[in-house]
């Protein structure tokens, strides 16, 4: 059973489109949790007024009053440009407005939870001073004390923003996603945070964390940490100097910076974060100095242009899909203070040709290399102990592998698709049994093992899914 909202388009013209909730009583809850489908988004061209909500449309029926604004309720409602909060309405769930067109929210005078105050444009919780939403024509009042959890998420048309002295409190990712920001300022006598040097960013004064920057950020040299999300979705952003000052960047902290094409980063760092750099899909160049101890997952996942990159030594761990889809890397060396490579590290890296494991890796995680169509040469050193799942899956041009004697476990799929396969050596003497499909598809290679296994080798489930197995030649034997 549908039921319909008005909408009133910038020319005045009234329309009704069907918006989906739960009905108690006359009571109307906007969408639950992210689960329901609230609203026809092509209908929405203009304003939503949410006392204008019946059970048939053309205001007939049952008239219902709206009292909670669900979980990602008018997410992506991009048409979506002005909004009136009933008095109704008393629970406002996270990410109700993110990724909409507003520029003008007002809640109206006699909500007992909510209130726009001195005609800010956002939406402001009354009983903590938190303002929850913001829209590109926001003002923050002095009285706010808190800017809560992506406040300000994706709000297309923001330019600029002044954070005030009462500020003391910033949500994660509040202004993340902000792509037409240039200016942020923060007003003197802020006792929390600062846009020291007219850096054009918020730092926390008490840790040196720069939390939230914009296109025409610079990094201070007194700035010790990037914070999570800090320049996420900062398309603008063309160049960036990381100080030596730094020793750790963020979760999220330059994801979909489009712009930018090369990255520095400085021996000072330490730790780049769960989706550093995700999705910065012009950088061609990355260079990272030695320092580096962990690269976080999903750290430079499509990162589609990048055809170089040093991973030094020091590094401990790569991330799971740290590379992944980073479509025009050719080759990649890891070095021996890397122990782990995550899941799906450099999977779909579909033009890597050559990887160099050194001596010290002990796991290559699932999916680890999978997809890697051009991939024709990679060395597993000694140390290595497992090969997960689907490993080597689909790298069809892979035409030799050998599987060192220090292998204990070998992954489902692990070498699943590798059509090219005319030579697998493995000098494993303590054969153990592995899954069907570890060689599927390889049928037509040869297994070269240590002299007098032959036989073990052909009864051993999996393995003997190679029909052709012979003794390793004596100049193969190590």
């Amino acid at each position: 059973m549908y039921n319909y909202v008005k909408i009133t388009a910038e020319d005045g013209t009234v329309s009704w489109t069907w918006i989906e909730g739960v009905v108690k009583g006359t009571d109307f809850e906007i969408q639950i949790d992210g689960t329901r489908s609230v609203i026809d988004k092509r209908s929405i061209k203009g304003a939503i007024d949410l006392n204008e909500v019946w059970s048939e449309s053309g205001g007939r029926g049952t008239h219902y009053q709206v009292t909670s604004i669900g979980n990602l309720a008018f997410k992506g409602w991009w048409g979506l440009k002005s909004i009136i909060i009933p008095s109704t309405v008393i629970d406002i769930r996270k990410s109700a407005f993110d990724r909409t067109g507003l520029t003008s929210i007002v809640v109206e005078p006699d909500n007992p939870i909510y209130d726009s105050r001195n005609n800010c444009n956002a939406i402001i919780e009354k009983a903590t001073n938190t303002l929850i939403f913001g829209c590109r024509n926001s003002i923050i009042p002095e009285s706010v004390t808190t800017i809560g959890d992506e406040a300000f998420r994706s709000c297309p048309g923001l330019t600029s923003i002044s954070i005030p002295t009462s500020v003391n409190s910033i949500g994660e990712a509040a202004f993340s996603d902000c792509s037409d920001l240039t200016s942020i300022v923060v007003e003197s006598g802020n006792s929390v945070y600062d846009s020291r040097n007219n850096c054009n960013a918020i730092i926390e004064k008490a840790t040196n964390t720069l939390i939230a920057g914009c296109r025409n950020t610079f990094i201070p040299e007194s700035v010790t940490t990037i914070g999570d999300w800090a320049f996420e979705g900062c398309r603008g952003l063309t160049n960036i100097i990381i100080p030596e000052s730094v020793t750790t960047i963020g979760d999220w902290a330059f994801e979909s910076c489009w712009g930018l094409t090369s990255i520095n980063i400085p021996k000072s760092v330490t730790t780049i974060g769960d989706h550093a750099f995700r999705s910065c899909n012009n950088a061609k160049s990355i260079s990272i100095a030695e320092g580096v101890t962990s690269i976080g997952d999903w750290a430079f996942d499509s990162c589609s242009e990048l055809r170089s990159i040093n991973i030094p030594e020091g590094v401990t761990s790569i991330g799971d899909n740290a590379f992944s889809c980073c479509f025009e890397l050719r080759s990649i060396s890891i070095p021996s203070s890397v122990t782990s490579i995550g899941e799906g590290a450099f999977g779909s890296c579909s033009n890597l040709i050559r990887v160099s494991i050194a001596e010290g890796v002990t796991s290559i995680g699932d999916d680890a290399f999978h997809w890697c169509h051009e991939l024709t040469s990679i060395n597993i050193p000694n140390s290595v102990t497992s090969i997960g799942d689907n490993a080597f899956e689909g790298c069809s041009k892979l035409k030799s592998i050998n599987i060192p004697n220090s292998i204990t476990s070998i992954g489902e799929g692990a070498f699943f698709g590798c059509e090219g396969l005319t030579s697998v050596t493995s000098y494993i003497t303590d054969v153990f049994a592995i899954e069907t499909h570890v060689f599927e598809g390889c049928e037509n290679a040869t297994l070269y093992v240590p002299k007098g296994l032959v036989n073990i080798y052909q009864s051993a489930e999996g393995w003997n899914t190679i029909r052709n197995i012979k003794e390793i030649p004596i100049d193969l034997s190590m």
